[in-house]
């Protein structure tokens, strides 16, 4: 390699801003204009996510028995597609009519339940539209 050339690949390495970190999840897009989307959790994450699925159109309902402040505000201004916050935790009969369904869970093992009921049901729902 040149001079110059090795010069410039130098000065791109430094100003070339950092790679992404290891994800545990790839992340991907849905149409979900005018479908329904549950999320269901309380914290920040949880409106910032719920606050994804309205920008992409989706009629958002949040399961969450204390509402954080963020949640709040979502529910006041969404940006794109409406958000309703049923104040009370998330059941499995709620997952009915969903697109989509997105845990912010405090604990491996809810996680796990959240995945597992919400597989069962999406999976179901989408044979039963074939």
């Amino acid at each position: 390699m040149s001079a110059p050339l090795r010069e410039f690949a130098r000065a791109a390495r430094d100003v070339r801003p950092g790679r992404m970190a290891a994800m545990s999840r790839l992340p991907v897009f849905f149409a979900l204009e005018g479908r329904r989307a549950l999320v269901a959790g309380d914290s920040p994450a949880a409106a910032w996510k719920a606050e994804l699925l309205s920008a992409a159109g989706a009629n958002v309902h949040v399961y969450a028995a204390c509402a954080c402040d963020e949640l709040l505000s979502l529910i006041v201004g969404p940006p794109r597609g409406a958000v309703r916050l049923h104040r009370r935790k998330w059941s499995p009969i709620d997952l009915a009519g969903c697109a989509l369904a997105i845990g912010d869970c405090d604990n491996e093992t809810d996680a796990e339940a959240f995945a597992t009921r919400s597989r069962h049901h999406l999976l179901r729902s989408s044979r039963g539209q074939r």
